[in-house]
């Protein structure tokens, strides 16, 4: 009974409640053993954020290190920046999960998602040595997971590029109309006002942001992009209902039920959008990140803001903090990824890899380096040499006459092995 009331609160699809009720597994419940990963989570959040300070499943960061001691890194990524600049701070952050020595994946969250994949593409069309902070023996990139991703844009984007285009004829038409009541000193000065906020670098900045929400600049990020085709991509979408949605969302919600004709969204991105590979564009990188997206996980019935709490304190309401809008799990953004990525071996334990350093270092015998040659392992679980009159003759060769190469057929050692292995 508390598992099927679990499943009827998180999961929005019926087919998908039906098929999780009937699998056994679910039933059984099995945790993962204990013990710590030897993983590194590089996490990059929305369009709004405090970057490195922010506090984002900040009490589930603090779980997982707890209980599996994986830590999270923070990119210092900036509000309503572009994608390129939050790609460079997600590269920093990639540099400091590097130093630590451990494999890392890549966390994104709504805008963050197409920072994620910028930074990945960005290293892996770099140097050499920035290739090699994706693909590092013993560490680099094993796994994505991208949370309400807005990648593939938002309808937002589009509806509101139209609206700002509607807003500044209506300006004009309204200015150009009022020019015959006020001065020209006035009217200059309102003109300069308005210029100088349009040249300033906020505002520039903002736009750069808004970028990722428009299909032009979705098109220009998904055409010139490449990713590692053998990582797995994770990922988390959400449909708000009445019960889940907080008042702050309300409207912006209703807005974009309007303007997509589709109620299936989160109140920012639409499930169908909300995804690890490209929608609208069609190429090679597209259809092999679509292979990685192995882990589309069901829908579940939350609101875009579900990974926030303490940042967005100002904005609940009584009926909020009645309903719980935001007293939801937070773990679930984060410990179903990392333990089945353990699951599948993509992510090692500590313990697992000190135990084969260990046992590499105490099991594997010292060899003399001419040991082959007398019948010796090549290799841990190689088979013995076969002792031949050839080899017989050569090692004997080796023996008094000291040849380094003893399987190099030379005139000398031709000549000692006719001696000794008569025809």
């Amino acid at each position: 009974m508390l598992i099927d009331a679990i499943i009827d609160a998180t999961i929005f699809d019926a087919g998908d409640r039906e098929r999780l009720r009937n699998d056994p597994l679910v039933r059984l419940l099995i945790p993962n053993p204990p013990g710590h990963y030897n993983f590194v989570i590089v996490s990059a959040m929305g369009v709004i954020t405090e970057g490195k300070k922010g506090l984002e499943l900040i009490a589930a960061y603090e779980r997982l290190e707890a209980e599996r001691g994986v830590k999270a890194i923070r990119a210092d990524t900036g509000t309503a920046r572009s994608m390129e600049y939050n790609a460079s701070k997600i590269q920093q952050a990639i540099e400091v999960a590097d130093r630590l020595g451990k494999p890392y994946g890549l966390l994104g969250y709504s805008q963050g998602c197409a920072n994620i994949l910028m930074a990945e593409s960005s290293l892996l069309s770099g140097s050499p040595k920035q290739q090699q902070a994706l693909i590092r023996p013993g560490g680099g990139l094993v796994c994505r997971q991208l949370l309400f991703s807005a990648a593939n844009g938002s309808f937002h984007g589009p509806a509101t590029e139209i609206k700002a285009q509607r807003l500044i004829v209506m300006c004009e038409e309204f200015f150009k109309y009022q020019q015959g009541y006020f001065s020209r000193a006035l009217s200059s000065a309102v003109l300069e006002a308005l210029n100088s906020i349009l040249d300033s670098a906020h505002f520039h900045k903002f736009m750069g942001g808004a970028q990722s929400f428009l299909q032009d600049g979705c098109r220009a990020f998904w055409r010139e992009s490449q990713h590692l085709a053998h990582v797995p991509t994770c990922t988390l979408s959400g449909v708000m209902e009445e019960h889940t949605t907080p008042e702050a969302l309300e409207m912006i919600s209703h807005l974009l039920t309007k303007q997509s004709g589709s109620p299936l969204h989160d109140s920012q991105v639409h499930v169908f959008d909300a995804v690890g590979h490209p929608v609208y564009h069609n190429n090679r990188n597209g259809r092999m990140l679509k292979r990685c997206a192995i882990g589309e996980g069901a829908i579940q019935r939350t609101h875009h803001w579900s990974p926030l709490c303490e940042e967005v304190a100002f904005l609940q309401t009584p009926k909020d903090i009645e309903m719980g809008s935001f007293d939801c799990a937070k773990d679930r953004h984060v410990f179903p990824w990392v333990d089945v990525n353990v699951r599948f071996g993509f992510i090692k334990y500590t313990d697992e890899i000190a135990d084969d350093k260990n046992q590499s270092m105490t099991t594997t015998p010292e060899r003399h380096p001419m040991s082959f040659v007398r019948g010796g392992l090549a290799s841990p679980g190689a088979t013995p040499m076969q002792e031949t009159p050839k080899k017989v003759a050569l090692y004997s060769m080796v023996a008094l006459h000291g040849t380094k190469s003893p399987l190099r057929e030379t005139p000398k050692t031709v000549a000692l092995y006719s001696m000794v292995v008569p025809k």
